[in-house]
């Protein structure tokens, strides 16, 4: 198992980033450009929500994407 980063507020743990596999190009989309993720929220060992999610930069959380 590899770690990631621990984003919540109260660095509780509750939301991790993991990278699995990073993104060819650039290193950072720039501003107003479109990115494409693939999304898996896991929570105790069980997935609650697996989604492919086009978004701009900036408007994640239009999609209901958590920060981070």
């Amino acid at each position: 198992m590899f770690l990631g980063k621990d984003l919540s507020d109260e660095n509780d743990g509750s939301i991790i980033r993991r990278i699995i596999h990073r993104g060819e190009g650039r290193e950072s989309p720039n501003e107003e450009g479109t990115v494409e993720i693939n999304l898996k929220g896991i929570y105790q060992d069980k997935i609650f929500d697996q989604r492919t999610v086009q978004f701009v930069v900036g408007l994640a959380f239009l999609q209901n994407i958590p920060l981070g």
